[in-house]
């Protein structure tokens, strides 16, 4: 019994020392994975109709809402996979025996998880935005199209003088900004949406499975307003009313906080039930 507890420690050590280098091999795959996911979406998007000149906006965030690199499709192609298996995998790393002994406390566990997924949500905006962008650049140049009296949106509205009125809200600084707000929402609430799930299913494929339907529903528009990812997605609704994302994102932020609220009372229960 006595040489069993002296050899517990290196065990410890070892067993600590696999499973980070797992995350890191998962980490980088991810990277790659989302890496190849964004600039192909960029590559595939529909940039520019008509006469319209295609701009680095029609490949960043087109205006269907759909298609583009920072839409609808990045979210089921790259978004909520990665956001699951990454978020699950440091959940499942956290609540092992040794970091809860640490933390001594599930609020301060809880606590620890809401971090990382805010941290997360904010890296993978960051990456989609920042690796979008940099692929549009290489496309086709730095010029802001939708800001042109010939560009898109023009087209897209056939309405002159309701472009001249939301002309303001198109300077590049602000679409790009609107851009990284929306899809940090879109991220946070798929983490919290998975941090609720990982409360009664273990297994990150079945709560990745179940996110997908989800945002399947809202890809085929069975209901008349968004519930999932496209409130995180723009289109050209969004920059003819900037109150519909204004709204969307409150709707975002709101269901966070709902579902912050409800997994950290459910987690709290833990310390009781176990």
């Amino acid at each position: 019994m006595v040489w069993v507890r002296k050899m517990k420690p290196f065990d410890v050590i070892r067993t600590a020392a696999l499973r980070g280098v797992l995350l890191k091999k998962v980490l980088r795959i991810a990277a790659a994975y989302g890496l190849l996911s964004v600039i192909g979406l960029v590559l595939l998007a529909d940039y520019g109709r008509g006469t319209a000149k295609p701009g680095i906006f029609d490949l960043v965030a087109d205006l269907s809402g759909v298609h583009g690199a920072t839409n609808q499709n990045m979210f089921i192609i790259f978004g909520i996979p990665i956001m699951v298996t990454v978020l699950t995998l440091i959940y499942d790393e956290h609540e092992k025996s040794l970091y809860v002994l640490k933390c001594r406390t599930r609020f301060c566990t809880w606590h620890a998880h809401v971090c990382v997924a805010i941290g997360i949500s904010f890296l993978l905006a960051c990456f989609v935005v920042t690796v979008s962008f940099m692929a549009g650049l290489c496309l086709v140049g730095p010029e802001n199209t939708w800001a042109r009296a010939d560009g898109t949106i023009v087209q897209a509205l056939r309405d002159r003088q309701l472009f001249q009125s939301i002309s303001d809200h198109l300077a590049a600084y602000k679409i790009i900004w609107v851009i990284f707000i929306s899809k940090f929402l879109g991220f946070l609430m798929i983490a919290f949406s998975t941090l609720f799930l990982k409360q009664f299913i273990k297994s990150g494929a079945v709560i990745c499975i179940l996110l997908l339907a989800i945002a399947g529903i809202d890809y085929v528009e069975w209901l008349p307003f968004p519930v999932f990812d496209r409130a995180a997605s723009l289109s050209l609704i969004d920059w003819i009313r900037p109150l519909v994302t204004l709204y969307h994102g409150v709707y975002l932020l709101v269901v966070t906080l709902m579902l912050y609220a409800i997994t950290g009372m459910i987690y709290e229960r833990k310390d009781f039930l176990s």
